[in-house]
């Protein structure tokens, strides 16, 4: 009863906010985006949570303005089609996106389970993009950056508080063997899947704060970063620390003289794998040797013999279990490090984790297609930008599109709530920065 009375309260003041600040609301999203974790039924059928809550209230007072405002009505038809005049390609390749999630639906054997997850994972965050590149300025990102900032307090603080006491805070951490923070989530993966693209862009306040001199809380946010790169070594992803310092090392190839930085830096860190021998260790986990290295493998060939079948369409939104059942190995044999061959039984996961694998079994050859080409088109048009006017707010933000996209090739990085709207949040920022005009008005 609480977490619906909760619900209401986030929906009605989203609603107002949204109805007087929409930037504001706008930017306030991303920050508020652990709040998925939040679950409750709608009249006690339809499964909803409190993100959806606050961005149905933004939904909503969207739609209240273009029915009974007359200015706001004339106004975001002046948006629109400023918007469509330049973003055409981005226009159309999200409402392929839309057209592969209806055929999803379809096709999935629980269509209402199927149509869930197309508005939690797809149509909401599309929404939230098409908002953002209609009525946010560059001073609107930097608002929704600084409001991140007591989301990674939040999840350190949880994060430690686990540390000490033993505890998640949604679940049990685990056996003492295997220990792994979670934080809010009910698994380890999700910690980093969200922390690793995110942190990257507090390089952007950082970097702002420096340039204003401003020293000490330009500190304050590098002790912050530092700290969420502790958050996600707690929990042992270790895909997310390879992607996140996969972006900072590029990141500082960029700076004037980030080659001999990242010269010594990589003597360093070879003198450091040699001297402690983690070349085997290192080696077996890009290989895919290890034993979740094996697994992905397994899965792979599993998902891969899947798609042979259903190449087109794919399994449906959710249907991924169901389709890949019949291709799956329960009892795998599995080498550990000293060579050893032992069994295992090995689940089946909810999803591939390989994030285009995800697309095509999720979405079809469409789907596949339609965001590939989203991340490629964003990503493409981003460097061009930056190599022509060194915005270093683009050039992060690509950068933390890139860590996401290193991180999805060994997990899921974008069917998920919070996920989602990361995604497009980097996507909707990347394209707004490369702008050419301005919207005619001000929101």
């Amino acid at each position: 009863m609480m977490i619906a009375i909760g619900a209401g309260l986030i929906f009605i003041s989203f609603w107002i906010l949204a109805s007087r600040h929409l930037n504001l609301a706008l930017a306030t999203l991303l920050a508020i985006s652990p709040a998925y974790l939040m679950r409750f039924k709608l009249g006690g059928i339809l499964p909803s949570t409190w993100l959806e809550m606050a961005i149905i209230g933004i939904i909503i007072a969207v739609l209240s303005s273009l029915i009974f405002q007359k200015n706001f009505r004339t106004d975001f038809s002046k948006r629109w089609k400023t918007f469509y005049q330049e973003k055409k390609l981005l226009v159309f390749l999200c409402l392929l996106i839309f057209i592969a999630s209806l055929s999803s639906i379809i096709i999935a054997p629980n269509i209402l389970s199927a149509l869930g997850l197309a508005k939690a994972y797809l149509w909401e965050p599309l929404i939230y993009l098409f908002l953002i590149l209609m009525y946010w300025e560059k001073k609107d990102l930097k608002t929704a950056l600084l409001l991140l900032i007591p989301t990674f307090i939040f999840l350190n603080i949880l994060v430690f508080n686990q540390v000490i006491n033993g505890y998640a805070f949604l679940e049990m951490a685990g056996n003492d063997a295997n220990w792994r923070a979670t934080g809010p989530y009910p698994y380890p993966n999700a910690l980093g899947l969200f922390l690793a693209p995110a942190s990257l862009l507090l390089l952007i306040l950082i970097q702002d704060f420096f340039k204003n001199k401003k020293w000490w809380l330009a500190g304050a946010l590098i002790f912050l970063l530092i700290a969420n790169v502790i958050l996600i070594f707690l929990a042992q992803s270790e895909a997310a620390i390879l992607a996140l310092f996969a972006g900072l090392a590029l990141w500082i190839l960029s700076r004037p003289k980030g080659m001999y930085l990242a010269l010594i830096g990589g003597v360093l860190m070879l003198g450091a794998i040699t001297y402690y021998q983690f070349w085997p260790k290192i080696i077996n986990k890009i290989s895919l040797q290890d034993f979740s290295g094996q697994i992905r493998r397994q899965m792979i060939l599993e998902t891969g013999d899947m798609l042979k079948d259903h190449f087109l369409l794919g399994a449906g939104l959710g249907a991924y279990q169901t389709a890949v059942a019949a291709y799956h190995w329960p009892v795998m044999i599995f080498r550990d490090e000293a060579g050893k061959l032992f069994e295992q039984t090995v689940e089946i996961y909810m999803y591939p984790h390989n994030l285009f694998f995800n697309f095509w079994t999720e979405l079809g050859l469409l789907g596949l297609i339609a965001m590939s080409s989203l991340i490629i088109l964003t990503l493409v048009d981003g460097w061009r930008a930056w190599w022509h006017n060194k915005d270093e707010y683009l050039l992060i933000i690509s950068l933390s599109l890139i860590v996401l996209v290193i991180h999805g090739l060994v997990d899921v990085p974008i069917l998920k709530n919070d996920l989602a709207l990361l995604f497009f949040f980097l996507i909707a920022a990347s394209q707004l920065l490369h702008t050419k005009t301005i919207p005619a008005t001000k929101a």
